[in-house]
């Protein structure tokens, strides 16, 4: 007899049907504990000392030049980065929503940019 997500029994389903809901809820339940102990994830750890770490902000300097200037990234890649920035800079009140500094909305789509163009043209 196997087991629902309830716990309670369901004769009707398989074995392997019943493996799988009991996987699928300890899954469930892995991840409920996580998010009520508001434990970030690994990844997110991973992110947050990225964009915090002065020696990553050298590396998208010392990149973002070489890839604006390749001719392996189209121009569309680029203008996905330029003209937001440009825009940005001379219409800061365009977007009211938005309460960030021009330098910190051009760091963030140099960042953006950098990791883009790389995956995608496989830069390095």
């Amino acid at each position: 007899m196997a087991l629902s997500l309830s716990g309670r029994a369901a004769p009707h389903l398989s074995t392997s049907a019943s493996i799988w809901l009991s996987m699928s809820r300890t899954v469930y339940l892995k991840e409920a504990c996580e998010q009520a102990a508001n434990k970030p994830s690994e990844e997110e750890r991973h992110m947050w000392k990225r964009w915090l770490s002065l020696r990553g902000w050298v590396q998208v300097f010392r990149r973002i030049g070489p890839l604006v200037a390749s001719p392996r990234v189209p121009l569309r890649e680029k203008l996905l980065f330029a003209v937001p920035a440009v825009v940005y800079w001379i219409m800061p009140d365009a977007l009211p929503g938005l309460p960030f500094d021009d330098m910190a909305v051009t760091l963030f789509l140099m960042h953006w940019f950098t990791d883009r163009a790389e995956r995608k043209y496989l830069i390095k």
